[in-house]
């Protein structure tokens, strides 16, 4: 079925499909398929070939082949893969040979990886022209490269990112590790700083802050009750206990029981509303 139009809406060719219950060899190279169902491949236990190169993909679900456990050959190259879920393999036990090259894949996963060392069935392995990310973060992906044994053409493998190093052979390039482990320190160290200042700087608006949430408090209060009952509320900043309780156990009583043209009442609520 290669060389075809085929695309994800498709649906009579893909029923078509569906029923092949005994297929063994299945070709979709060269179609269109940007995507494809989920349950595609799941009545097809003998499947052991599979080949999906030059189409547009750039996702595959979780469950693609887990009923295919049979499968030991698969072709996913010339898609636009820009990431690979190797867990999308978790039931493919006897896997020998998985193409993923010319796709858009910066970084493989430390699963990748370790997926690639500890299955002893994967003899065949082809990863080549991908823009490899080959950052600090991803040394571990070039020290695989360079002591892997089943990684084919790992000599075309090379990087595009950063600029610095874009085009440089991955198994000839030794990446400059101590210059990764002062960039890891310089970050830490100004995580650290930025940490410790942003903790200075709350310490030291601690009053501003909690005069703000008073204030927010009560704006609250004053939205959810009736506003006329109240004939004044007073507002105030102090880093002094001494003064929050002058405030609350002389003032407030002070200027409640003071000489006004209308009485003042800021502990409690009154019936009539102050001019």
């Amino acid at each position: 079925m290669r060389d075809n139009c085929l695309s994800f809406h498709s649906k009579i060719n893909f029923a078509t499909i569906k029923k092949l219950s005994h297929l063994v060899y299945l070709n979709l190279q060269n179609n269109m398929l940007t995507t494809i169902p989920s349950d595609l491949f799941y009545g097809m236990p003998q499947l052991d070939t599979l080949i999906l190169r030059y189409n547009r993909l750039h996702t595959l679900d979780s469950t693609q082949f887990s009923h295919n456990q049979r499968l030991y050959k698969l072709d996913l190259s010339e898609n636009y893969f820009s990431s690979f879920n190797v867990s999308v393999l978790k039931n493919n036990t006897i896997l020998e040979a998985l193409k993923l090259h010319i796709n858009r894949i910066s970084i493989f996963s430390k699963e990748f990886v370790e997926y690639a060392e500890t299955t002893p069935s994967l003899k065949y392995l082809v990863l080549d022209s991908n823009p490899i990310d080959c950052s600090c973060n991803q040394l571990y992906f070039q020290t695989w490269v360079k002591r892997s044994k089943n990684l084919q053409r790992g000599e075309q493998l090379s990087c595009q990112t950063p600029e610095s190093l874009a085009l440089a052979p991955i198994v000839n390039y030794h990446q400059p590790v101590f210059d990764c482990y002062i960039k890891w320190v310089l970050d830490a160290v100004g995580g650290l700083i930025g940490l410790i200042l942003l903790v200075f700087v709350l310490y030291r608006l601690r009053w501003y802050l909690a005069h703000f949430k008073y204030i927010r408090s009560s704006v609250i209060e004053l939205k959810l009750q009736d506003e006329r009952k109240y004939d004044a509320m007073v507002l105030f900043n102090s880093k002094s206990n001494d003064d929050t309780n002058w405030v609350k156990l002389q003032l407030l009583f002070e200027l409640e029981g003071g000489d006004f043209p209308e009485p003042i009442n800021l502990n409690r609520r009154d019936e009539r509303v102050s001019s």
